[in-house]
């Protein structure tokens, strides 16, 4: 192409090689492009697929020792530290910050291809710009662009253009170089295929031997190989058909490379016709031995690696990635991406009109078909991270969050709540009308007859908390809607989902004097309504016992006597009433208070009113087996307790 360019106007042509301006233009050029790309990423991030259940809820679990995790067989030690790193920030902002990380990442070989360093890889800038285009926006990245999961696969492309460029000559730099290559390597199986390539070359003097490089790309094969034999999770296909894997090199790879994985979707709705997967098969043969017959070690190195990732990736998973181009996307970027990087060098290095016309050709499709079609192709925007951090901050303290991510649920996770929850920051407003009764049994609240909405506005998007505040602590209950449509006619509006319930366990309040209320987040209008309904209510968290002194059945009368307190609770405040169940129900037995010092002796306490004593005609039980309970009521709180005392109607 220069040559074209000077014989046209070599003042031109010569600027175009060496203006710095011009090499300043195409770099922040690119970078455009790829904020272009890239901006929903960060503007609106979410986690993909392993980003969440696997890297950052094992980060926020075990902290920094899961970076030495190993996860499918090899180990990924950049993304443990970028997931690791992530959780010293508000998990508002966790998937933010990853993807910054990663788009670090992803953006860093732009050091290398506009250095001086790669000028013998690269023998005009134009290859550069082309090198660079395709990398950052290329066909193809349907799985892999800007995801915390996925930068294993480009992480490689920094590890050739190191191993290929002049060393620095900046001590510091080569350092954090050697740092960058060791935890490259050790992130995602390319070691295993880049020791043998790099030792090839070193044989054959291709190459340039770096010793440390060298030691690092060594140890990194040993230990992601020796990971991949003792990992029980790698399962290869044993039997593979390979006419298939031609055809799906031939779609997913060959022609993505130059229509881009969007347009090969709209054009084939099931597996292209045999005379188009063979015209992508005859572009492979070609492109190959052009690539064999040129001599650019890197370009060789670049699709020999891509083939190796697409055959080891189809021997993991074989025929059921499917044939669609995007099925099993991430096994085929490197090759894609090794492939439209061939057509632009060849256009620069053929000397035979005809093919470099064709190779215009291609470099065309790519450019102008492939690269505008996969350009916003992937945006795994369908959950709202908003929604889970919500969820998280209202949360109490040691409670499991649940949060979905992309692309399905298979991908969901859940993380325990640290610290408390943000209740406190929300101010009442004089928006909700509401109502709910309750009562705890034992460690398990229970709301009834409950409704909720904002004043002038439908329940749509509606989710309704149950609250406890205290000038402590405080606790959020998520509620269950159901259908009320008496609230509909009540209030003359669409309240139907205004009705909700609860049942949640309450054992993690403490005891204390709360202010309980109704709050109501509505997703449509983005904002909060808080109304508290009841104040300073005592709630006690205290176990219990008790004792039944007799029990005797005659003649259908019950006799029964016995006690029962709540610890280091007063009597006094206490409701005692006793029950018999049975599978035909429960039937309360009724009985009188009995002082008893006596417990108030033994526990020292005020216990003297925790007796109750019965004298009871059964005749008007079920016939039956049954078990005596007990109930001590404290304002709202009820507390169950099932005795091992029984007796059987005839």
């Amino acid at each position: 192409m220069n040559k074209y360019l000077k014989k046209m106007n070599p003042s031109i042509a010569l600027k175009f090689e060496g203006n710095h301006k011009v090499k300043v233009f195409a770099f922040w050029g690119l970078v455009i492009l790829f904020c272009l790309k890239a901006y929903s990423f960060i503007l609106n991030a979410q986690f993909w697929a392993e980003d969440g259940p696997i890297f950052y809820k094992q980060a926020w679990e075990n902290g920094i020792s899961s970076i030495s995790s190993s996860y499918a067989g090899y180990h990924v030690v950049t993304i443990r530290i970028v997931a690791y790193l992530s959780t010293f920030f508000s998990i508002d902002y966790a998937p933010t910050i990853c993807n910054l990380f990663t788009l670090a990442l992803q953006i860093l070989p732009l050091y290398f291809i506009f250095s001086q360093r790669l000028n013998k890889v690269f023998v005009s800038d134009v290859l550069k710009y082309g090198f660079a285009l395709i990398y950052l926006i290329g066909p193809g990245a349907r799985e892999v662009f800007l995801t915390m999961t996925n930068i294993q696969w480009y992480l490689p492309i920094w590890v050739l253009l190191f191993l290929f460029s002049e060393p620095s000559k900046n001590r510091n730099v080569k350092i954090v170089e050697y740092v960058l290559l060791l935890l490259f390597s050790l992130t995602g199986p390319y070691a295993i295929f880049i020791f043998p390539i790099y030792g090839g070359m070193l044989l054959l003097r291709k190459i340039k031997l770096d010793k440390i490089a060298f030691a690092i790309i060594v140890i990194s094969f040993a230990l992601q190989a020796s990971s991949l034999v003792c990992s029980p999770s790698v399962l290869l296909i044993t039997t593979v058909d390979f006419s298939r894997f031609l055809d799906f090199f031939s779609i997913k790879i060959i022609l993505s490379s130059i229509l881009g994985q969007r347009i090969l979707n709209d054009l084939f709705h099931e597996m292209p016709s045999e005379i188009v997967l063979y015209f992508g098969l005859l572009l492979w043969v070609f492109i190959s031995i052009r690539v064999l017959l040129s001599k650019n070690h890197f370009l060789m190195t670049l699709i020999a690696l891509g083939n190796l990732n697409f055959v080891a990736g189809y021997f993991k998973v074989g025929s059921q990635m499917g044939w669609q181009p995007e099925s099993g996307a991430r096994y085929a970027w490197v090759g894609i991406f090794a492939y439209c990087f061939a057509y632009f060098y060849f256009t620069s290095t053929s000397k035979n009109k005809i093919e470099k016309y064709f190779l215009y050709l291609l470099v065309l499709l790519t450019v102008f078909v492939a690269i505008p079609g996969d350009f916003n192709y992937f945006n795994p925007k369908s959950k709202d991270w908003a929604h889970n951090v919500r969820s998280y901050d209202l949360a109490n303290q040691g409670d499991s969050v649940l949060f979905e991510t992309d692309p399905n649920e298979n991908f969901n996770f859940t993380i325990v709540k640290k610290g408390v929850n943000k209740l406190t920051e929300i101010l009442p407003t004089n928006n909700v009308s509401a109502y709910f009764s309750f009562e705890v049994i034992n460690d398990s609240l229970f709301t009834k007859d409950g409704w909720a909405f904002i004043n002038n506005h439908n329940c749509d998007g509606n989710e309704v908390f149950v609250v406890f505040k205290s000038s402590k602590k405080s606790f959020a209950f998520k509620t269950k809607p159901y259908i009320r449509a008496d609230i509909s006619a009540a209030f003359k509006g669409n309240y139907d989902l205004a009705g909700f319930n609860l049942t949640a366990s309450t054992s993690k309040i403490d005891s204390n004097s709360y202010d309980i209320g109704i709050l109501i987040y509505n997703s449509n209008l983005n904002s909060y309504g808080l109304k508290y309904l009841k104040s300073d209510v005592l709630v006690y968290q205290a176990q219990s016992n008790h004792y039944i002194d007799a029990l005797t059945l005659e003649k259908k009368n019950l006799k029964l006597r016995g006690w029962a307190v709540l610890k280091n609770l007063s009597s006094q405040h206490e409701g005692i009433s006793v029950y018999a169940v049975s599978k035909s129900g429960s039937y309360l037995i009724p009985s009188q208070l009995e002082l008893r010092s006596d417990v108030s002796v033994a526990f020292r306490g005020n216990y003297d009113q925790s007796g109750f004593i019965s004298n009871y005609d059964v005749s008007n039980l079920p016939k039956g087996d049954y078990i005596v309970q007990i109930k001590i009521t404290q304002s709202d709180w009820i507390k169950k307790i099932d005795t091992n005392k029984k007796f059987t109607v005839q």
